[in-house]
């Protein structure tokens, strides 16, 4: 299973859709975007499970709140799906697919 490529990732959240780019390169690097800003992405933990990919990373946003966001999703074929965890608010929801 291949996670490479560029993601367009949605997390519901209770101040609204937070909708960024995730470009994860075939070095295993990744970026992140948010409303054309970058988002620092530490590093990406990937590991094989079932038919799919398990991904595991950080974010740290500045807009639309300063946040660390942990997301943990299984990407199979062209879907990504999972949770996001922000602060104290309960697990949320994430979705994503393979945009290019």
């Amino acid at each position: 299973m291949d996670a490479t490529g560029w993601w367009d990732v949605e997390v519901p959240t209770p101040l609204g859709r937070l909708r960024f780019d995730v470009h994860i390169r075939p070095d295993g690097r990744v970026t992140a975007s948010y409303r054309g800003r970058p988002i620092p992405v530490p590093a990406m933990q990937t590991v094989p499970e079932g038919d799919g990919l398990r991904v595991r990373w950080t974010q740290r946003l500045t807009i639309p709140v300063r946040m660390e966001i942990g997301l943990d999703a299984l990407v199979v074929g062209d879907r990504l799906t999972g949770t996001a965890v922000a602060g104290s608010l309960p697990p949320m929801r994430l979705e994503g697919r393979r945009v290019a």
